[in-house]
């Protein structure tokens, strides 16, 4: 099913694929419900695989309750790109290829039947419970309401599992147990000016896409650190114990570390206004940054010190434009 999130015209494909979720939980033994997402977009599909037994801890009130995360939308596929249909599952070779096959449809499936086959044994003796979302590739758009929403299903959970990471290679499994967060911005520089032709106005006014050239060269070093003020003021120093668990992998150290414990900044996209052609001076430029953020960092903070810091190399800019953050 092309779950594709984001686009309109794949919205009917999207409550397909929910539907289609909550009858496999059904049909698996599962309790399931759909939960509305945002007005116009997907909805999450909830499921329940009940202890079948005791977990073993006689002072234990209650089984534990394992919550897994997952998402069934996926991005656009290009059809040139892929030997066979994207969105038809294929074998080859003891592959399946498809997209959504390992992110994240196919890990979904595998804790799904996992979960049914342990309570058809009797061998359950946690509650798993499912949260899976359809706008995890949109921006998790309304996911926070939602779950805010139907909080009482959540609430007791004692971990919570996901599988949208990496192994180290196809035959070294991996057990992730963090991930960095995430914060993102959109900056929008615009003009009071309607698009403007270069032959006529260049070097005449002050061009969005310019300032925001200039904005964006601030924000990331040459070292790929960021330049934002305090950002990493309170990271929690390298261990001598954490040193050395990478001493296996010394020639991937500073590489590993940049993905698994460092906190980054990236900037995403760049869009102007306009018919997007080489005379056109467009009336407003937009970037879409994210910075990924690791513990001790405090998200309030950090959004507050990327806005002052952002707010502030484009007031050295000798411009007449406007920037939101």
């Amino acid at each position: 099913m092309p779950t594709v999130s984001g686009v309109p015209s794949q919205l009917e494909e999207c409550r397909r694929g929910a539907k289609f979720l909550k009858a496999v939980f059904q049909q698996l033994g599962a309790e399931s419900r759909l939960i509305p997402g945002a007005p116009g977009q997907n909805p999450l599909v909830y499921g329940q695989f009940t202890a079948a037994r005791s977990s073993g801890s006689e002072k234990r009130s209650r089984p534990l309750n394992v919550l897994v995360y997952g998402h069934y939308d996926v991005i656009a596929a290009d059809i040139k790109k892929w030997d066979h249909p994207p969105f038809k599952l294929t074998g080859k070779d003891g592959y399946l290829y498809g997209r959504g096959a390992s992110d994240n449809k196919g890990p979904i499936l595998a804790c799904i039947f996992a979960a049914s086959e342990l309570q058809e044994e009797q061998q359950l003796d946690v509650n798993v419970k499912f949260l899976i979302e359809g706008e995890e590739e949109n921006g998790s758009v309304g996911f926070f309401q939602a779950v805010e929403q139907n909080i009482h299903l959540f609430q007791e959970a004692d971990v919570i599992l996901l599988s949208n990471s990496y192994w180290l290679g196809e035959d070294i499994p991996c057990l992730t147990y963090g991930l960095r967060g995430v914060i993102h911005s959109t900056l929008t520089i615009t003009s009071k000016n309607v698009d403007l032709h270069s032959g006529v106005d260049g070097g005449a006014v002050s061009e969005p896409l310019i300032d925001m050239v200039k904005v964006l060269s601030e924000l990331v070093n040459p070292d790929r650190t960021t330049k934002i003020p305090g950002f990493y003021d309170c990271i929690r120093p390298l261990t001598s114990h954490e040193d050395a668990l990478y001493d296996p992998i010394e020639e991937l150290k500073k590489k590993l570390m940049a993905r698994w414990r460092n906190p980054s900044l990236t900037i995403h996209q760049v869009d102007v206004s306009g018919p997007k052609n080489r005379t056109v001076i467009p009336r407003s430029a937009k970037a879409s940054v994210s910075m990924r953020i690791v513990p001790d960092q405090e998200v309030a903070d950090i959004t507050r010190s990327f806005e002052e810091h952002v707010r502030k190399v484009f007031g050295q800019l000798d411009t007449e434009n406007e920037i939101e953050v």
